[in-house]
């Protein structure tokens, strides 16, 4: 295992997202925040009244430096707590909440934040880090947003609550479906006059005289093959 300093584009994005969390109304987001992260980042609040996100940018590097500087500190010269600049406002991943079906939408941000969050908290998981108060509030963070990917996820929402899911249907004999991938062409030179007036019939109700091609993409083919029986085609002795 080792133990990096988050670049500072990527704390600011992350710095912003805990900010925003952290001002925004009770379930704006659809997950709150820890009681123990708005304690943690009381001293984020210049105004008294607003968290900051270049100070909670500032707070998170100085546990990164001092969770690299403890992993390194026998052979490396340790690097400085003091966040270097960086225009906090220019960097964010986050984005307003969606809506979908009566509830909060997963969209790739909530993905690309917890990612931050996996990448914040893995540096820091260091012996001079590990239990420090903000770093365990982020990990609780960060375990209430997986809670709202997995919960709000359609594969969640369609399972079946306390529930085995339905048993998947015998597959018959014969029959099979496959994606295709190569787009299915078909063209009139290859058909009988009467086949391709159907065919055009069936793609729309085209007009066979004036239809060059016809070009089916993306399908799914599903084919069901019944196998006769032998039969017996001796006379009885």
């Amino acid at each position: 295992m080792s133990c990096m300093i988050m670049k500072r584009e990527s704390l600011a994005a992350l710095a912003n997202a805990v900010e925003t969390r952290l001002n925004c109304d009770y379930g704006f987001w659809g997950f709150e925040a820890p009681d123990n992260l708005y304690r943690e980042l009381q001293d984020c609040k210049p105004d008294h009244f607003y968290y900051d996100a270049k100070s909670i940018y500032r707070k998170l590097y100085a546990i990164n430096v001092r969770a690299y500087n403890g992993r390194y500190a026998s052979h490396e010269e340790s690097a400085g707590e003091e966040a270097p600049e960086v225009d906090i406002a220019c960097y964010t991943v986050h984005r307003r909440p969606e809506y979908r079906n009566h509830g909060f939408a997963v969209c790739p941000w909530h993905y690309q934040l917890a990612k931050l969050l996996d990448f914040w908290l893995y540096q820091t998981a260091e012996d001079a880090t590990y239990s420090d108060p903000l770093r365990l509030a982020m990990k609780e963070f960060r375990d209430d947003l997986y809670q709202f990917i997995v919960q709000n996820s359609p594969q969640y929402i369609v399972g079946r609550w306390g529930e085995l899911p339905p048993a998947p249907q015998t597959v018959k004999e014969g029959y099979s479906r496959t994606k295709e991938a190569e787009p299915l062409i078909l063209e009139p030179e290859d058909w009988q006059p009467d086949e391709w007036a159907t065919l055009c019939k069936l793609a729309g109700g085209l007009p066979p005289q004036d239809t060059e091609r016809i070009v089916i993409s993306d399908h799914t083919l599903e084919t069901y093959i019944t196998k006769k029986g032998s039969h017996n085609e001796g006379g009885a002795n």
